[in-house]
This record gives C-alpha cells, structure tokens and sequence, in this order.
C-alpha cells in the first residue's frame, strides 16, 4: 500500500505539472485552456484523497507488524478519525494519564480505567505516538514503576496494553510530534534512578511489536553493554515492581525476555553487546552463560533467546506435544546454533532449570542433520574439530539428504546431549526428529547406491555410511542419558521405567484406527527402540520378578525386530529387490505395513522374521541381504562409547 501512494503522489505531481505546462503552450498557441482546470480539479481530488489514504496506511502498517509475509490485514471501516484528529485524542489522554498523581488505590482504578481506554486505540500509530510524546519524561520511561507504586492489582494487565500502544508508536513512520524525544531516550544509557534504571525500560518491552533495531539498541542501553563492560555483577529491580507486575526481578533477564521475539535482534544485540564496533558473539555468549548461573529466570529467558536467534521453529504434533519444523536454517541462524551447542555443551549447566533445558532439546531437534554429523565424522575421518564446514579429508561426503549448516565433533554432541538428557520431555522433540530424520536418511541412502549399481559404477556404500551415523548417534544419545540419570537410583529407577512405557507403546496402539494419525510418535518410539537395543543396560534388568520373564522376552524380540525393520524398510522404498512381501505384512496400497501396524500380533511378527530371513540368498554387497545384514551392524554400533568415555573421563 505504502507503494501505491508513493506512485499515487508522483503521478498526481506529474499530471500537475503536465497540465500546467500544457496552458502556457495553448495561451501561446490562442487555444481555450478551460478544459484544462477539469484535469487540475482532479489533482485537487486526489491531494484531498491522500491524508486518509496515509492514515490507512499507517493504521494498516501497524496490525500488519510481527505477523507472516503474505498476512492479510483486516481494517476496520469506516476510518473516522484523521491523523490529526487521533493525535488530539492521543495527546488528551497524555494529559489525562500526566494529572494521576495520587499513588494510592484510586490512582491505581484510574491508571485502570486510562489502559482500556488506550486498548481501543493500541494499533492506531497517531494515536499512541501522541499519546507518548504527551506524557511527563518521567512517565513515558517509568510507566511500569507509577502503575506498581499504587499497589494496583490489575498493573500485569494495564501494562500489557502500555506496552502494546508503545510498540505501536515505535514502529510508526510517521509518529507525532514530540515521540522521536520518547524513542531517543529509551537508547541512552541511564546512570540515574531507581535500583537499576533500565528495568522500568525493559518492561515496557515485554508486551508489543518493536522494530528490530529499536530492541537491539534499547535492551543494550538498558543494561547489555553495561554487563559487558564489566560496569556491575548484579542488575536487580525494585522487587515490590517485579512483584506486582508479574515480571523478573533481574534486568538481564527482562531485556532477555524482550529480545525473545526476534531472532535477528538477538542476534544483533548479543554480538554487539558492549561495543557495536568490536562485536563478539562467542564472549557474550559465555558472559551471559556465567551470569545466569545466579537466577533461574536468567537461565529460562536466555534458553529462549539462544533458540529464537538459532530460527528454532516448531508445532504442536498429533500427539499434542511439540515437533521441529523442518525447515532451512539462514546463515545467521546456523551460526547462533553453532555457537549454543558448543558453548551450552562446555558451559556445565546441569543445574539450570528446565526450561532452558526444553529449550535447548527443541534446539537440537531443529538442527537434527546437524546433531547426527557429530557422530558421522569420526567414522573414518578422527572426529574432527567442530567446525562450520565439512571434515577437511579427500574421501569425506555428505550423507545423501543431508545439507547441513555446520559440523559438529561427537565430543561436542555428546556435551550437548548430556543437557537436556535428564527427561524425556526434554529429548522428545529429538527423538521425534531422528526417528524422521533416519527413515528418510536412510531411504536416499538406500536410492543413491541402488542408482550407482544400476550405472555398474560400483558400490557407494551410502547406505552402510547413514546407519554408522544413525548407529553412533543413537549411542550417543544413550550414553548421555544414562551418564545424567543414573548419578541417582532414584532417578535411574523412574528413567527405566519411563523407558519401559514408553517403548511398549506401540504394542497399545498396534491394530487401531488412529496409529495412521500418529505416525511421527511411531517414528519416535522406532528410534527409542533402536537406541535401546543391545546397549549395555539390557532390558532385562529394568523388571523385577520372574512374573514378567515371559513379557520380557516377547518385548526383547520385538525391540529387535524393529531395529531390523527400520532398516529393511529404507531399502524397500528404495527398490531393492525382495521376494514378495507377505499379503498379511501389506497395506491396501501393497506396502509393507508400519511396524507399529503388526508388532503386537506374535504371529504377523513371526511372519515378518521369517520372510527377512528368506531373503539371504543371493548374497554380496549388491543384494537387499548384503545391505540388510550389513546396516544392521552399523545401526548398533558402539564406538561412541569411547567418545563419552573419555569426554567424562572413565
């Protein structure tokens, strides 16, 4: 839109001057220019048309802010009020809030009453830009601090509208006269106030659409650069505030919290913290790392921002619980990643709370390909440096797939995994992701080294390589897990028997209805299922009494079988060859039946056993056995256990 009245005011001006160079030549030429003024009243039209035009563009622009490209806005009609006239209304609420001075319970209903009254205008950019350059310079920098000092009890909800209306007015092109001041002195560093001057600031952050600079420069105003520059070792506000409006008390993690809605200020604001002209992500990460060693909420606002600024994006899954998008990663993106997992992996933060830890698990599920190099490159190639490039070795390729954005070693990897590896809530999304991860992995895998036999260019061993990785990695994820939860028997008691329920799932949902629908849950437990095959914590000893001998044995078969299946299935999608599939082992399209679909039934699993063992002849590396008997291995491989072995020092 903004576009349109650009051209439209260009062409107005131009059809302006056209006509009035066309009267000077008619005059000279003696020919009748009054059909000429019908050109010039149209102009006249339009000049009128574009004050409004403006104003709906400006309102447009606002509810038009933070949300996905190609939203489409709805504007409420009709628009009543011109500019000028929201900016009068803007300005006598100013005046309005400016005289409740009491500071008691009737100036908290009053500052009350104000909030609703600003609510049916926090998207009009002339109305709250003029209602802030109204305001006495002390209110428009501590709002939060005037609501809380009433003892109100509805100030977490006024401050909501406060701070949506001042986003608003901060992302106006063009704000009321008086607001530049406003905007100015949110990025000036203050050194005067109350306990930490930019707590008020920071609060007003919290609620509304802020431009990325402006939330760069203003958190690191408020408190960023002074945490850098060494200038104090606590940054603490008025604790009856943070009570009151249901904030952090700590400034670091106020401005943390701020800055969790945007990945590229993040970013920004982080490297630049300190410094603009000597910016250094890795140091202020580790800062930041050392400092919410202190406070829990520091610890919860800085998992959230290292996964905005890594692009962690994600939805809630059929089973209600959160999966990772997958998507492409910018480059800025997978620098953040890079520097988290690394850091975060050697920064010994055990003991911070879990929602950073969740965080961190969503981390790692976004960046699943990333993870699952960590274990990849030290098949072969003495697991290299972690690094932002591939492994500097001649025979060294990527997994068919896979592009990742860096390249972890599998001792980083190993660190990482160790923080989030205390829960399963907290690996969920992971598993889920490499459970998707691996099918299609190993299926392009499967593909590519069919395809190279097929042009007789030999034998690429794309296949066996992906199930290495997957095998390592699985290891990986095992080892850290059983390092974090078994310092306790308590803790290991409920980690194995979570195991236990979570890995018979799948004999519960065998046969119904709804296992289509919750095919990423399947794929979840096929990985568990992998990952605790054959480990050095046999099932065995996760039951007590002989009672459940026999069901110990009859899951012990199907936890194998499924690790042969997912395998086997790869290789079938890919078009290796196979005697023909039993009819009760298909679907209605002829396919082989998800695993979940049989595992229950002891006699279609029977079947499934027998019909894989059928397939051994012929042998070679060029046949569906070969690959089959080959992969297998690879899949339950445990050279990682050297890598955590010695990265814990055993």
């Amino acid at each position: 839109m903004l576009l349109m009245i650009t051209s439209f005011t260009g062409d107005k001006d131009d059809l302006r001057r056209g006509v009035s160079s066309m009267r000077s030549r008619f005059a000279h030429m003696g020919l009748d220019t009054s059909e000429l003024n019908k050109i010039l009243h149209l102009c006249s039209w339009m000049d009128d048309q574009l004050p409004m035009l403006k104003r709906r563009q400006g309102l447009a622009a606002a509810l038009d802010h933070g949300q996905p490209a190609g939203h489409m806005v709805h504007l409420p009609e009709p628009v009543i009020l011109t500019s000028a006239q929201a900016q009068a209304n803007g300005k006598a609420l100013a005046k309005e809030f400016n005289e409740n001075a009491g500071g008691d319970a009737k100036a908290a209903a009053r500052y009350h009453q104000l909030a609703l009254l600003l609510a049916a205008h926090k998207d009009d950019p002339d109305f709250c830009s003029a209602f802030y350059a109204g305001l006495s310079p002390a209110a428009a920098t501590g709002l939060p601090s005037l609501l809380a000092a009433t003892g109100t009890k509805t100030g977490a909800e006024d401050l909501k509208i406060y701070s949506h209306a001042f986003g608003t007015a901060v992302s106006a092109l063009s704000p009321a006269k008086g607001f530049d001041s406003v905007k100015k002195s949110y990025l000036v560093e203050e050194s005067k106030g109350g306990n930490e001057p930019g707590w008020d600031r920071a609060a007003m952050l919290q609620y509304g659409n802020f431009p990325d600079e402006f939330l760069e420069e203003c958190t690191r105003a408020n408190v960023l650069d002074r945490l850098a520059q060494g200038k104090g070792s606590t940054f603490s506000g008025d604790a009856t505030a943070a009570r009151t409006l249901g904030l952090p008390i700590d400034s670091v993690a106020l401005n943390l919290q701020a800055l969790a809605h945007s990945g590229q200020a993040s970013f920004v604001a982080l490297s630049q913290m300190g410094d603009p002209k000597a910016p250094d992500l890795e140091a202020h990460m580790k800062l930041l790392l050392d400092y919410a060693r202190q406070d829990a909420a520091t610890q919860t606002a800085l998992g959230k921002v290292f996964d905005v600024a890594s692009g962690v994006r994600g939805h809630d899954g059929p089973d209600g619980k959160w999966e990772a998008d997958r998507t492409t990663h910018s480059a800025y993106e997978n620098l953040f990643a890079y520097e988290t997992i690394r850091l975060v992996g050697n920064g010994d933060v055990q003991n911070f709370d879990g929602w950073f830890k969740q965080d961190m698990g969503r981390l790692a599920a976004s960046y699943a390909p990333e993870m699952v190099t960590g274990s990849y490159t030290q098949n072969g190639f003495g697991d290299p440096d972690s690094s932002m490039g591939p492994p500097q070795a001649a025979a060294f390729k990527d997994l068919p797939g896979l592009k990742p954005g860096f390249y972890l070693s599998a001792s980083d990897t190993y660190r990482f995994l160790k923080t989030f590896a205390g829960d399963d809530s907290w690996s969920d999304p992971l598993d889920t992701a490499m459970g998707d991860l691996q099918r299609r992995t190993l299926t392009a895998a499967a593909v590519a080294d069919r395809k190279a036999l097929d042009a007789k260019s030999g034998y690429a061993q794309n296949f066996t390589d992906a199930a290495k990785a997957f095998g390592g990695f699985s290891r990986l994820e095992y080892d850290a897990m059983a390092k974090v939860r078994g310092d306790t028997d308590k803790s290991q008691e409920t980690f194995m028997e979570n195991e236990k329920r979570a890995l018979f799932l799948g004999l519960e949902l065998a046969g119904e209805p709804e296992v289509k629908l919750l095919e990423p849950v399947n794929r979840k437990l096929m990985w568990r299922s992998g990952m605790w095959w054959g480990k050095e914590f046999p099932l065995a000893d996760f039951f007590k009494g002989p009672e459940e001998t026999e069901e110990l044995g009859e899951n012990q078969r199907i936890i194998q079988e499924s690790a042969r299946y997912s395998i086997a299935r790869p290789l079938i999608d890919a078009g290796w060859k196979t005697t023909p599939i039993p009819p009760e082992l298909r679907d209605k399209d002829g396919k082989l039946l998800e695993f979940e679909q049989f595992a229950g039934d002891k006699a279609k699993l029977a079947k499934f056993s027998a019909w894989l063992g059928d397939q051994n002849l012929p042998t070679g590396t060029d046949t569906f056995h070969g690959e089959e008997e080959a992969a297998s291995g690879d899949l339950t491989s445990t050279q990682s256990d050297l890598v955590a072995s010695e990265v814990d020092g055993k």
